[in-house]
């Protein structure tokens, strides 16, 4: 008896010790390599925080946000952070291992609602290890879909809840959780449509096609999260917009329909699960081979559940329902509109597949004697490990910040404390992390249809930046690349060069009043 006990208890403890592994070996890669792949998009963030740990908010109007508004979102780390330990390394590294906590602790109340806690260990370690390139820039390392996937899981493990309370004949609690989940569907949708389209959308088709089914309103919960979050929706587009600067999605059309969109999502799908092109060799086998394994799983997967070939639970069901419908979803919107596509979008439907894997894990495997099963779930982590190791392997080789860590020391020592760059190519934001904010830059779109150094990008920077100057020491940060062929060319002069190498040339001026003087353009009163 005693035997039996401790044989489960290592069985128990062996996934935990697998996932700790797993998630140290992240945080270790994130503390010692993240400030090398830093780039303005991810440095925005940060930026953002800092305003917001001096405004006391989690919003601020004096921002120019990108696609978004960020309400439940990572800013509110960052600003907490910020406020605690004044240091933008200290707030990047702990933000990063405090929100894949978020994250993998989301997910495990979604294993709980779903009863599948046994498995919770060893799948949440898909969450922690980089499967795929896209996963690891934008999630593991820009922190970018954390919040929106975070949010699913969540959402999703509500909705199975409210099931499991409305069975139960717990009406004041079901009914308690319907409020819950309307009010946290309408913060969620005040930061825009996206929490829409990747969970609420699907959520309610689910939830109609069941109920519909069985003409029950156990699966309540969906409409109403979806009417919570069209509400929190229909405020950030009538009253939030004009408050906080946003770039709108903008009217959507339908288009001709064409395969050649399905191809494009296809290749995103494959792209997400880690798919690379090139020669063949070690790199494109590994990471190949893992995506072809996922693949042919999901495929396998869907055809009997969809055949009634297996077993499955009433959560199981819910869940593969939902990642069908998410998929549909996604299909119709980049062959049918002109809805604007990235293939690490696909990244926010395929999350998806970690819980299903999940269910399988538990009414498929555990407990059971089935060898084949059991051998084609190693198959898969073996995979995982080759193709993780050498995503690892790409971006612990990879510094991006190396000549701009040499431009901000030298700008530093000499006292300057403002300046004008691009965002994408100058890098304006890394340059305020990498300076823990001494620094403050004014950013541009591009160098090449500028009419004054104050035309400036409304894009993810202070909003007063348009009507404040800077005062004291000024400089400007052009790329070698853009001083080619950019509107500086044969304005600056080689005296006022403060720093030069290879990728950069800066340009200093004792005040914004002298660098216009200099440059020959006429200031604006």
């Amino acid at each position: 008896m005693d035997k039996d006990k401790t044989n489960g208890t290592i069985k128990r403890l062996i996934p935990l010790i697998l996932f700790v592994a797993a998630f140290v070996v992240y945080c270790c890669f994130y503390i010692f390599n993240i400030d090398d792949i830093l780039d303005s998009d991810i440095s925005s963030e940060m930026v953002l925080g800092e305003l917001l740990s001096k405004e006391h908010g989690i919003i601020s109007p004096n921002w120019f946000y990108s696609t978004e508004i960020r309400v439940l979102n990572n800013q509110i780390v960052f600003s907490i952070l910020l406020t605690l330990f004044h240091s933008y390394h200290i707030a990047r590294v702990l933000s990063g291992i405090i929100l894949v906590m978020i994250m993998v602790g989301c997910y495990y109340y979604f294993c709980r609602c779903a009863e599948i806690e046994s498995t919770f260990a060893i799948t949440a370690i898909f969450l922690v290890v980089p499967f795929s390139f896209e996963y690891m820039q934008f999630v593991l390392c820009g922190l970018y879909y954390i919040p929106h996937i975070s949010i699913c899981f969540l959402g999703l493990g509500m909705l199975l809840r409210s099931r499991k309370l409305y069975e139960k004949g717990n009406y004041v609690r079901y009914w308690v959780l319907m409020a819950v989940m309307t009010v946290f569907a309408f913060i969620a949708g005040l930061g825009g449509p996206r929490q829409i389209v990747i969970l609420y959308a699907p959520l309610i088709l689910v939830s109609i096609y069941v109920s519909i089914r069985k003409w029950k309103i156990e699966y309540l919960g969906g409409v109403v999260s979806f009417i919570g979050a069209a509400a929190g929706y229909l405020v950030n587009s009538l009253i939030l917009n004009d408050i906080y600067p946003c770039t709108k999605w903008g009217s959507k059309e339908f288009t001709r329909f064409s395969a050649k969109n399905i191809d494009t999502v296809i290749g995103g799908i494959l792209s997400v699960f880690s798919y690379r092109e090139g020669k063949i060799s070690l790199s494109t086998v590994s990471r190949n081979g893992f995506c072809f394994v996922v693949v042919l799983a999901l495929l396998l997967y869907f055809y009997r559940f969809i055949k009634k070939k297996m077993e499955y639970t009433e959560q199981e069901r819910i869940t593969a329902l939902f990642f069908g419908f998410s998929i549909a979803i996604y299909m119709f919107l980049y062959t049918c509109t002109d809805m604007w596509y990235e293939d690490r979008y696909m990244l926010l439907v395929f999350f998806s597949a970690i819980p299903i894997f999940a269910f399988f894990l538990k009414n498929q495997v555990e407990g059971k004697k089935d060898i084949k099963h059991k051998l084609f779930v190693l198959i898969i982590y073996a995979a995982l490990i080759v193709d993780a190791a050498d995503v690892y392997k790409e971006f612990i080789k990879t510094d991006k910040t190396s000549d701009i860590k040499e431009m901000v020391s030298v700008l530093e020592d000499q006292e300057y404390h403002a300046g004008y760059a691009t965002f994408w190519d100058g890098n304006a934001n890394v340059i305020v992390e990498l300076s823990n904010g001494d620094i403050e830059m004014y950013h541009w779109e591009d160098t090449y249809e500028l009419e004054n150094p104050d035309d400036l990008w409304k894009w993810l920077q202070d909003r007063r930046h348009v009507t404040e100057y800077p005062k004291g020491k000024v400089f400007i940060s052009l790329t070698r690349d853009e001083f080619d062929a950019s509107y500086f060319n044969g304005k600056v002069s080689d005296e006022d060069m403060i720093f030069e190498n290879d990728t950069y040339l800066v340009y200093g001026y004792a005040s914004h009043e002298e660098m216009y003087r200099k440059l020959g353009v006429v200031l604006p009163e």
